[in-house]
C-alpha cells in the first residue's frame, strides 16, 4: 500500500487553493448573464448606428423598455401598417374607378396603339322582337326591378324574359336544354339583349 508523503498533501493543497472560485448564488449569476447580454446588445446597437450613420444618442436599448411600453408601440405599428394597407387599397379603388369613367377602358390594346376612336355602336342585324320594342319605359323598368336589375346610360335594350327572344341559333338552344337552362339570369335578360345589339356593357352580377 502505498502512503501518501507530506510533500503530496502540499501539492494538492496548493493546487486546489489555485483553482478555488467563490460561490455565487443562481439568481446573482442569471443577473450578471443578463448585464452580459444588455452591454452586448448596446455595443452591437452602437456599430449598427455607426454604420447608418446615426448619432449612438439616437439609438434605444430596448432591455430598458417596459414590456407594456413595448406592447403598445408594437399596437401603434399595426395601427400605421393597416392604414396604409387602406389608404393604398383605396388608392387601387380610385384608379379603378378612374378608368371605367375614361371612354378608353373597354378598348384593346392595339386599338389604343392606333388610336381608334369609337363614337357610336358596332352594327349589328340583331335586334330584339318588336312586341318588347312597343314596351314603355315603365313596364321595362318594372321588368327589372322585379329581377333587381339595374341600368345605367341611353336607349338601353328592354330586358328579355324567355331564351327565345333572344333569337339565338337552335343549336345553342338546344344545347342549354340539354344542360337545364330554361331561363336567363337576371345579368342575361339584360345583358345579352346589350351585346347583341353591339352595345359596349359593364355588367356586375350576383354569380
Amino acid at each position: 500500500m502505498k502512503r501518501r508523503t507530506e510533500s503530496d498533501v502540499s501539492s494538492e493543497t496548493d493546487s486546489s487553493e489555485g483553482e478555488f472560485r467563490p460561490y455565487i448564488p443562481v439568481a446573482k449569476r442569471r443577473q450578471m448573464e443578463r448585464e452580459k447580454f444588455r452591454l452586448l446588445k448596446t455595443v452591437q446597437g452602437r456599430k449598427a448606428a455607426e454604420e447608418k450613420g446615426l448619432e449612438p444618442e439616437e439609438t434605444e436599448d430596448r432591455s430598458t423598455v417596459s414590456l407594456l411600453d413595448q406592447h403598445s408601440e408594437l399596437k401603434k405599428l399595426a395601427a400605421k401598417t393597416n392604414e396604409t394597407k387602406l389608404d393604398l387599397q383605396k388608392e387601387e379603388e380610385q384608379k379603378i374607378l378612374k378608368s371605367l369613367e375614361d371612354s378608353r377602358a373597354l378598348m384593346s390594346v392595339g386599338e389604343l396603339a392606333r388610336g381608334v376612336q369609337y363614337s357610336r355602336p358596332l352594327v349589328t342585324s340583331w335586334s330584339p322582337p318588336k312586341y318588347t320594342q312597343e314596351w314603355s319605359r315603365a313596364k321595362q323598368d318594372k321588368i327589372r326591378s322585379k329581377h333587381y336589375i339595374l341600368v345605367e346610360g341611353e336607349n338601353v335594350p328592354p330586358p328579355l324574359l324567355d331564351m327565345k327572344e333572344m333569337k339565338l341559333p337552335k343549336v345553342i338552344l338546344q344545347a342549354m336544354r340539354r344542360k337545364g337552362i330554361k331561363h336567363p339570369t337576371p345579368i342575361q335578360m339584360q345583358g345579352l339583349p346589350v351585346a347583341l345589339s353591339g352595345r359596349d356593357m359593364i355588367g356586375i352580377a350576383f354569380t
